[in-house]
């Protein structure tokens, strides 16, 4: 019997946070702990995603470092200084987190670095931290990819079936009488619409990691966009303003309503 995405993600993250950790060990990195942390979170929801995170962890956490570096090398060595710097990096990475990885984990270097800096050691911080986001990174790769590895592509299917489920109900607002609830439906729509497409996109470039959505044809992603579209035409077709200026009668806009209710 397949593992749950749970139980698969708990199992993942706590064997790329100890593996790494033991590699960091293993190599006489000074930063384990930190080797251990970065594998743990760099697993994600499924293994493209991981893949994805390890591959920019990397480049953001180097930058990160060295731009913190550069701050602790010129700001006063007194704890106010770096109260401040740690409480502007830990605002920027909560800010960001949601947004863009890459840049959470570059405000999250800045943040912890001045708390490690020690005039003489900056180059040995930097590398030290270019070797915790090398193992951490590899390592989280590698068992998301191996260890009970969670496809995006099993969530495409359930995420098509909310999307028709959604377009459903934002059909049946746009019902004589039903007005009142057409701004909630296809609020929902929206929200439906957007996760399918990254369901899609994600199972899209789980096995090339390469791969950017512009690239190749994605049939999913082709026809929803197509549904989806048709229905943006529809709506303004289905106004109280636009079914008097045509002369539709009620039962007409109904019907045709129920017919595409019956196709979707």
């Amino acid at each position: 019997r397949a593992l749950s995405p749970t139980m698969a993600l708990a199992i993942q993250s706590v064997v790329a946070a100890v593996v790494a950790g033991v590699i960091a060990r293993a190599v006489g990195n000074e930063q384990s702990l930190v080797v251990a942390w970065t594998a743990f979170v760099i697993i994600a929801g499924s293994a493209g995603l991981s893949t994805r995170r390890a591959m920019v962890r990397i480049p953001a956490t180097i930058l990160g470092a060295v731009s913190g570096v550069l701050i602790a090398a010129t700001i006063p060595d007194t704890v106010a200084w770096t109260v401040a710097v740690v409480a502007v990096g830990v605002f920027f990475t909560i800010v960001s987190a949601p947004v863009s990885y890459p840049a959470m984990v570059f405000w999250m270097s800045i943040a912890f670095v001045p708390l490690f800096a020690s005039e003489g050691r900056y180059l040995d911080l930097i590398w030290d931290k270019t070797v915790a986001a090398l193992i951490g990174g590899c390592v989280a790769a590698l068992v998301a990819l191996i260890i009970a590895p969670i496809r995006s592509a099993r969530e495409v299917r359930p995420a098509i079936i909310d999307y028709l489920t959604a377009l459903d109900g934002a059909l049946a607002s746009h019902l004589p009488g039903h007005e009142a609830s057409v701004a909630a439906a296809e609020a929902e729509l929206d929200s439906a619409h957007a996760a399918l497409a990254a369901k899609v996109y994600s199972a899209a470039t789980e096995t090339n990691v390469f791969a950017q959505p512009e690239r190749g044809g994605n049939e999913e992603v082709d026809l929803v966009y197509a549904v989806h579209d048709a229905y943006l035409r529809l709506t303004p077709l289905l106004s109280g303003a636009s079914r008097r200026l045509h002369g539709w009668s009620d039962g007409r806009v109904a019907n045709g309503i129920t017919r595409l209710r019956e196709a979707t």
